[in-house]
């Protein structure tokens, strides 16, 4: 009797245990969603990074390039934007012109307190919404060419990726 006692509080503080594993988890969700929208937003402010995240955007969250530029004209960084479309495709109806207008709502209202709050209030589980932020990503930066000059001694070739180039 006294080990069923035992095996019993062992069951029940591994319970205890586990609840406080998940808990810890999901606010570990909040914090990776709003580090991930900073990035986008700081990446998304270079040209290069920009044209990337829009491609990226639209592939990933499969919207029009209309909707993007409706939430850019709002004031929406694209991590902001990626978040909002996260966010939509959550709620019932997934996107569309309505649940996104919605998400713009709170967001304007909202916005200070931060992505956790917005979701919250939409009923919407941050963990969701951080893993499809997470699916954004940018194509890397195409390698810049630059010319060197290069000085060659008389008669000799110049070779560029294995094609002759000069004489």
């Amino acid at each position: 009797m006294h080990r069923s006692i035992r095996d019993l509080l062992f069951i029940v503080v591994g319970l205890v245990v586990s609840a406080g594993l998940v808990w810890a988890a999901r606010g570990d969700s909040t914090v990776r969603l709003a580090g991930d929208v900073a990035y986008l937003n700081t990446l998304g402010r270079r040209p290069a990074g920009a044209q990337s995240l829009e491609r990226a955007i639209v592939t990933v969250f499969r919207t029009s390039q209309a909707r993007l530029q409706k939430l850019k004209d709002a004031g929406m960084g694209y991590g902001d934007i990626a978040a909002a479309l996260a966010a939509a495709s959550r709620l019932r109806g997934g996107i569309s012109d309505t649940t996104v207008d919605r998400v713009l709502r709170y967001w304007r209202s909202e916005r200070a307190k931060g992505w956790a709050r917005i979701l919250v209030s939409l009923g919407v589980n941050a963990d969701r919404v951080a893993v499809s932020v997470e699916r954004v990503h940018p194509a890397p930066p195409a390698p810049e060419r630059t010319a060197v000059a290069h000085k060659r001694p008389p008669g000799s070739l110049l070779v560029e990726d294995g094609v002759l180039v000069a004489p």
